[in-house]
């Protein structure tokens, strides 16, 4: 269960911005990345995010596909980063800067 962090790929406009208590999201594809542990943390200006919620798209299907969301409730810039593998390496582009309007 080593996972390749290089091989993820993410999208989704919840990595760039977010509007204040709005739910915001993004996905995060690591099927061709192997099978791997996921951190994902979201860090604002005052400390830690509180909650963010993954869940895996199609669980019952071979992929590993997820769906992040979020609610900020303060305006700003934020720094999200996604680490994924047994080495916790970022994956490509991370840590993103999320500006919250």
């Amino acid at each position: 269960m080593t996972g390749n962090a290089s091989q993820v790929c993410v999208f989704g406009t919840g990595l760039y911005e977010a509007k204040k208590r709005r739910k915001a999201t993004f996905k995060i594809d690591a099927s061709q990345a192997g099978p791997g542990l996921i951190l994902v943390g979201l860090y604002s200006p005052v400390g830690p995010f509180e909650r963010l919620v993954i869940k895996r798209i199609m669980p019952n299907s071979p992929g590993f596909v997820y769906k992040v969301s979020y609610r900020v409730r303060h305006r700003g810039e934020y720094l999200l980063s996604i680490l994924y593998g047994l080495n916790m390496e970022h994956v490509p582009g991370s840590p993103f800067i999320v500006l919250v309007e």
